[in-house]
Formats: structure tokens, sequence, C-alpha cells
């Protein structure tokens, strides 16, 4: 669904300047930059939580795709497309209406539920001492095959 996403914004892997080929490889990227001023050229943001990282986001396939990824329900993903698809046609306004169809809780449950025995629970920097952003990689990349 979610190249069908792409082609209805015309957002992504084909259309502007994109410099991914894929909403995975975009994903990967850019968390693993994101405590650098990486290709968007953002300020730094050590010691945000993953809850902080995913509401920050702003491609809206990129939202998506990572629902469709962790295995979120057909019915939620039906929902954030319709909802991306009826607003204005401003990022922001795009993923606001898929992260209002996919929020925060349903892709930390997600996660943990492909996590071994929810161990690697994204809670920011409680209890870790590694980064927000390198914790979504380390946890996510591995259980998404998409």
């Amino acid at each position: 669904m979610t190249s069908m996403l792409e082609h209805s914004l015309r957002i992504g892997a084909g259309f502007g300047c994109a410099w991914y080929c894929s909403q995975k490889e975009h994903w990967l990227r850019w968390l693993t930059e994101y405590d650098t001023p990486g290709v968007y050229g953002r300020k730094p943001n050590s010691g945000r939580s993953c809850q902080f990282i995913y509401n920050q986001l702003q491609c809206p396939p990129m939202v998506f795709w990572l629902g469709e990824a962790l295995g979120v329900s057909d019915a939620r993903l039906t929902a954030a497309y319709a909802a991306a698809t009826c607003v204005r046609p401003h990022h922001a306004c795009q993923t606001a209406a898929i992260r209002r169809e996919i929020p925060w809780h349903v892709v930390e449950v997600r996660i943990q539920q492909l996590s071994e025995g929810g161990a690697t629970r994204c809670n920011g920097l409680k209890r870790s001492t590694s980064a927000p952003s390198a914790q979504l990689q380390r946890v996510a990349a591995p259980l998404i095959t998409v």
C-alpha cells in the first residue's frame, strides 16, 4: 500500500528530489542521521524520546510504511491511507492524518510484540544509554523486512 500512497500523494521514491529508493532506506538513513544535521540540515536533538522522533517525521509515506512494515492492522492502514489522501496536500497535514490512525502507542506495541520478550522497549533515555534514534534503528530495523 505504501507505493500506492506515494503515487497518490506524488511523494517518495521517484518523485521530486527523493534521494532514496524505498521508504525503508529513507527510514533507516533518517534515523542514522537523526542526531546530526543529515540530509535535511536539522539541528541535532539528542535525548529526544522515540515517541518524539516518530511524531516529528514529516514524510507521509515513511510514517505509513513504518506502520505497514510493522504489521499494523489492515483496518488502520486503510483508514490512514484514506485520511492522508483526503486532507490538504501538505506534508505536515498528511502525516498528522496518518498518525491519527497509526498513533505512537500502536507502533510501540507492534515493536514490543515483534521483539523478543519486549526487552527492547523504546522509552527514550530512561533505561538506555544510547540515543532514542539509535534505539529505534536497533529495534525496528531487524524486525522490518519490507
